[in-house]
């Protein structure tokens, strides 16, 4: 059985994820435009109803709309509706449930100090298992996009393997 290592990507890998990084820029450039656009429109509408509108109804009403846009711009409001650019979701799934069992594993620690007991050392255990677990699946699910099929990247490549 030979096994392969691979001491750093190769060139061609380099490219790729640079090519991803930038895969969407006009995209990030809109978003910028609206996190920075929408505040100054804003204060902009404040100043305008303060300082040039005599009628006061519509001054009360260009100050309340002055001030949602400084709010939707500074609190980020906006974000749900623009379209989501991640391709790894099921990853991202994968890493936020590492998480959680990183704060189950302190927990069940803490616990297990405290009660010195065998079933809470086996509970801490049983964290630790899961977390393995979790780590080989965040492995044959690192570099997957949604669409594409899952490969167990935990076995071994043989070479004069059958495809």
């Amino acid at each position: 059985m030979l096994y392969v290592s691979i001491t750093g990507p190769p060139a061609s890998v380099e490219m790729d994820i640079k090519e991803n990084r930038a895969e969407h820029p006009r995209m990030r450039y809109i978003r910028k435009i609206f996190d920075v656009g929408l505040p100054i429109t804003g204060m902009f509408l404040v100043f305008l109803a303060a300082l040039g509108v005599d009628d006061l109804q519509m001054r009360i009403l260009l100050i309340l709309v002055g001030l949602m846009l400084i709010h939707v711009g500074v609190w980020k409001l906006a974000n749900p509706l623009y379209p989501n650019e991640r391709r790894y979701h099921d990853l991202r799934v994968e890493a936020d449930r590492f998480i959680n069992l990183v704060r189950d594993l302190n927990q069940t620690t803490i616990q297990a100090k405290a009660l010195d007991d065998s079933d809470s050392w086996e509970r801490q255990r049983q964290v630790l298992q899961q977390m393995h677990r979790c780590v080989d699946q965040m492995a044959n699910l690192a570099g997957r996009e949604d669409h594409e099929p899952e490969v167990d990247l935990t076995r071994p490549f043989r070479a004069g393997a059958n495809f």
